[in-house]
C-alpha cells in the first residue's frame, strides 16, 4: 500500500506542474513570450508529468487491483447466493 507522504508529495508536484508554472510564467513573462512559454508548458511539460505519473501509477497494478479488492479467482453464478 502506498504510503501518504508519497501521495502527498505527488499531490504537491502536481499542483506545481499544473497551476503554479503556468501563473508563474503568466505573471513574470512578457506578452508575446508568455504565450510561448505558456504553450510549451501546455504541449510539452505536462504531457510528458502526465506520462510519467501514468507510468509511475500503472506500475504492478494487477497486484494492487488484486489485493486492494481480495479478487484472486473469477466468481462465477453458483458463488451468488441470490440466485
Amino acid at each position: 500500500m502506498v504510503n501518504k507522504r508519497a501521495i502527498i508529495i505527488w499531490l504537491a508536484i502536481t499542483i506545481l506542474v499544473m497551476l503554479a508554472l503556468p501563473f508563474a510564467v503568466a505573471r513574470l513573462a512578457s506578452e508575446c513570450s508568455g504565450m510561448a512559454l505558456c504553450m510549451m508548458l501546455f504541449f510539452i511539460v505536462n504531457p510528458i508529468y502526465s506520462a510519467i505519473l501514468g507510468y509511475r501509477c500503472g506500475k504492478d497494478i494487477k497486484k494492487n487491483v488484486e489485493s486492494s479488492i481480495g479478487v484472486s479467482r473469477s466468481v462465477s453464478c453458483r458463488d451468488m447466493d441470490f440466485l
